[in-house]
């Protein structure tokens, strides 16, 4: 979990984010050393008092690789299914002559 990694990222200690998250420091001691699993609750509250979606605790960053993907497929893609559906159905020039 990378609760650690954003904490110290928003310059706040286990103590201010435990105030931020009306719970005691031992829950961020022990989240952050992995002697103890977060709720569902609990992930989406520490997700928004850290300012980052709740996938970046777990895989960091996750979000902004997210976003990167969909702009290049956005991109990209358009290109490729043309590609493929010119080769695969193409369109015949008749002659009306």
């Amino acid at each position: 979990m990378n609760l650690k990694y954003y904490r110290e990222l928003r310059g706040l200690s286990q103590a201010e984010l435990a105030g931020i998250m009306e719970c005691g420091t031992g829950t961020i001691g022990n989240l952050e050393a992995g002697s103890s699993k977060p709720s569902f609750d609990l992930i989406i509250k520490l997700a928004y008092a850290l300012e980052v979606e709740p996938c970046d605790l777990f895989l960091r960053n996750s979000s902004n690789a997210q976003k990167e993907i969909c702009d290049f497929l956005r991109m990209e893609l358009p290109q490729y299914i043309k590609e493929i559906t010119d080769k695969k159905f193409p369109i015949q020039e008749t002659d009306n002559n």
